[in-house]
């Protein structure tokens, strides 16, 4: 049976890189992705360290022109996200700890 085609491909993850537990699960999940063939983006600003996993950084205006998919991790990032351009794409947003 043949692979399915990926539906998110290209997935941009935003969050506050000040919130060790937003980085902690910006790293997890960007690993998570880049194991299963999507190609991941961070803004370019971000100071999140993705260590040896493949992150492409992308200034936060290219960021959503450039993705299937923004993922928002953190308190805000609902707010922050609304300024991408363009917003053509699926999000999905999510405050750790809540």
């Amino acid at each position: 049976m043949p692979a399915a085609p990926h539906s998110f491909a290209q997935v941009a993850l935003v969050g506050n890189d000040r919130d060790a537990r937003v980085v902690e699960t910006m790293q997890i999940l960007a690993v998570h992705l880049h194991a299963r063939g999507r190609k991941v983006f961070a803004e370019s600003d971000s100071a999140v360290d993705f260590g040896t996993t493949r992150i492409e950084r992308r200034s936060t205006d290219k960021l959503a022109a450039d993705a299937n998919l923004v993922v928002a991790i953190g308190d805000r990032m609902v707010a922050r996200i609304d300024r991408l351009e363009p917003l053509t794409v699926d999000v999905v947003a999510r405050a750790p700890g809540r």
